[in-house]
């Protein structure tokens, strides 16, 4: 019998039910386990000889610990199965009891692969529904419930596989481009996060510009009782009103340890908030729109992080600067050379701005808190030198809105040029490339900083 590829779920109440449809058709398998009908047996058996691989939403860590235990206990009850699947589910910091790579078939998890279990976007099954406008979303019915307790278990079963079908469906194009990565690089990247793929593919690179192992670059990191901020601080940084020389007094007077944080405000036409996030000013409940006089100027710095670490020769210390700059460079480099359209401009931008957030990663090889001040702190500053000027230098001009890698100003029409000299000067100074484009109107209702 030919094996396929097949989107499953499982409930586990106080009856089990498996629910499997094909990839590619309207097939279907369903088994059941009750206090009447078993047939794990057939489950296995499918399993065995019908199934090439799994898609699933949270398969790795739920569906498919529950097939595995199985597997283990094929004597069990729907009870034993409930109870398990409680434990996975409540008991804190558990790991999965079989990690991907002993599972006994091959999985894909949506939950993973679309980076949905990220903190930053973790969302359930339900909450994808929605965004994709699946046709029918429903609540898990209440255990028990009516006399034909089994066929709304069964229906509610099948409207999961049948969601997590259409957001397979949807999402097909980064499963294949997941595909082509395995494929290329040699490495499972099907169940990557994000920050994983980037893990995995910096760790390869390195490994094999460093002649070194996986495993000894896994335990690199440099560890900081705290850091100076006036020692990371770029020395041509320099403010020329007091409002901003204050903020940069503000910085250099820190020693962060791992666990502080900071965040001061200043008032220039609207409150900027310097912090650990980055910088951040919006109004709230303005409109701002461009007449024939005056136009919305908005700017944002190329691949702003990346750049400013390979401009400053910003790299972790237990690392060689001269091997991973050339490596992350050569990232940005590559990914100017392919549309953006193509996935592996897709890849590269993954693998430019994760860098920055594995250097503040407590299990990343390239953990250095150093790393992580310089290029946030100086990321700001350098905004706010640019901000500076062009607000002395251009009469009547305003700040409109200013977040991580760019900022909004409102300027009048006959400086235009004059706005064009500043930020040629500012670019030249700092190595790095500005993005330009006017806005006819800004309709600010209330931004979270």
């Amino acid at each position: 019998m030919r094996k396929r590829f097949w989107v499953w779920d499982v409930e586990t109440l106080n009856i089990f039910t498996a629910t499997f449809v094909d990839r590619d058709s309207d097939d279907k398998r369903v088994f059941v386990l009750t206090d009447t009908k078993n047939e794990i047996p057939q489950l296995l058996e499918f399993l065995s000889t019908e199934v090439e691989g799994l898609i699933g939403y949270n398969s790795l860590y739920f569906d498919a610990q529950i097939i595995e235990y199985i597997y283990r206990n094929p004597l069990c009850t729907a009870k034993d199965i409930q109870v398990y699947a409680y434990k996975i589910t409540h008991e804190e910091n558990r790991k999965a009891d079989v990690p991907e790579w002993k599972l006994r078939h091959r999985h894909l998890d949506l939950f993973k692969a679309l980076s949905l279990s990220t903190s930053a976007k973790r969302v359930g099954l339900k909450w994808c529904e929605y965004m994709i406008d699946f046709e029918n979303i429903e609540d898990i019915p209440s255990e028990g419930e009516g006399n034909n307790w089994l066929e709304m278990v069964l229906s509610y079963n099948l409207n999961d596989v049948l969601a997590t079908k259409a957001l397979y469906q949807k999402y097909y194009y980064e499963i294949d481009l997941r595909r082509a990565l395995t494929e290329r690089e040699g490495i499972n990247l099907y169940n990557c996060t994000e920050p994983d793929l980037a893990k995995r593919l910096f760790s390869k690179y390195l490994c094999q510009m460093m002649g070194i192992s996986k495993w000894d670059l896994q335990n690199m990191q440099t560890q900081r009782e705290e850091v100076a901020i006036k020692d990371i601080i770029f020395p041509y940084i320099n403010f020329k009103t007091e409002k901003f020389q204050l903020v940069k007094q503000e910085f250099e007077k820190l020693f962060l340890k791992e666990e502080d944080d900071f965040e001061f405000v200043v008032n220039k036409d609207i409150n900027i908030t310097y912090g650990l996030g980055g910088i951040h000013a919006a109004p709230n409940n303005v409109v701002i729109q461009s007449d024939e006089k005056h136009v919305i100027k908005s700017l944002d710095v190329v691949s702003y992080y990346p750049n400013l670490a390979i401009k400053n020769q910003i790299c972790a210390e237990h690392l060689p600067k001269e091997v991973f700059l050339k490596l992350y460079e050569g990232f940005f480099n590559e990914r100017k050379s392919i549309p953006k359209k193509d996935p592996r401009n897709y890849i590269l931008k993954i693998l430019l701005n994760s860098a920055y957030g594995l250097s503040n990663d407590k299990y990343s090889f390239l953990r250095d808190r150093k790393v992580t001040l310089s290029i946030c702190i100086n990321g700001q500053l350098l905004l706010t030198m640019l901000m500076e000027e062009l607000l002395l230098e251009i009469p009547d001009s305003k700040l409109c809105m200013m977040n991580t890698d760019g900022f909004e100003v409102f300027i009048p029409r006959e400086y235009e040029d004059r706005y064009f000299e500043i930020c040629k000067k500012w670019e030249q100074l700092t190595q790095l490339q500005l993005e330009f484009v006017d806005y006819q109107k800004m309709i600010i209702s209330d931004v979270k900083c």
